[in-house]
């Protein structure tokens, strides 16, 4: 007997994508990002200007000794080298995780309308190809414009992608082309410890922790430096805009009625 043949072929299912395991994937690489920030800042509290010298002299042939730094220079321009690295890095990181978000927003448009009418892989790919060539903050306002994602620490984030920026000119000085209202702001998240006052019952000063706002300010000409706290919630910063990211993602996805 002839098997009935159909004129469309099937399209394929997409596989069921865990969003806890891609943010988790996403957040171990940020943690080693901040592990060897870590260690590098540790392990400048074990440095003094004499075991500097004597390493430093101890190399016989140098590309240029007479420009050799000093310990404070070498000490100003290590800071600004990592401040550098942890920001290539960890935004790297982050646009990695923005293209998965664009992904996991087009597969739950496309299962909403019952996966017809698009060519999805097709799709994906011509997709891909153009947010690619955007740039930080073109990615942002298109996930929110395409997909409704947004995040609290959605400011934070560009603050971070213009440091970049300053810091890619060659003496990582703030110009007059990066301020915004006469000044280059930089805003992070991270924990932040408070005291309040204990009562009748329970005298003495309690601590608390909580999320907040840590904020810089640098005038045209300043040197963009952050201290070591800063400098550690700069990963904090990528890491709380994902997991908000991935929340809201999660948001799109329910309110299509294609996630629980």
């Amino acid at each position: 007997m002839a098997t009935k043949k159909t004129d469309q072929s099937e399209t394929p299912k997409p596989a069921q994508i865990n969003l806890g395991e891609v943010v988790n994937n996403y957040l171990k690489a940020l943690q080693r990002v901040f592990d060897v920030m870590n260690y590098t800042l540790a392990s400048e509290r074990l440095l003094n200007e004499q075991e500097y010298e004597n390493f430093s002299r101890g190399n016989r042939v140098m590309p240029s000794q007479q420009s050799r730094l000093d310990y404070e220079g070498a000490r100003t321009e290590t800071g600004t080298w990592l401040l550098k690295q942890t920001l290539n890095e960890a935004l790297g990181v982050l646009v990695l995780f923005l293209d998965d978000c664009r992904t996991l927003g087009t597969l739950s448009s496309w299962k909403s309308k019952g996966g017809e009418g698009t060519d999805l892989q097709k799709k994906l790919q011509e997709d891909r190809i153009a947010f690619a060539r955007m740039d930080l903050p073109a990615k942002l306002a298109h996930l929110e414009k395409e997909f409704e994602l947004s995040s609290p620490s959605s400011e934070h984030i560009l603050s971070l992608f213009r440091a970049r920026r300053v810091l890619a000119n060659n003496s990582s000085t703030v110009r007059e082309e990066d301020l915004k209202e006469g000044k280059f702001t930089i805003k992070l998240r991270s924990v932040q410890l408070k005291t309040n006052p204990g009562n009748q019952e329970n005298p003495g000063v309690f601590v608390t922790s909580e999320m907040g706002d840590m904020v810089r300010e640098f005038k045209s000409g300043e040197r963009l430096q952050l201290n070591k706290q800063e400098h550690l919630a700069t990963i904090l910063t990528v890491a709380l805009f994902i997991t908000s990211q991935a929340q809201s993602l999660k948001e799109y996805a329910q309110k299509l009625g294609v996630a629980k």
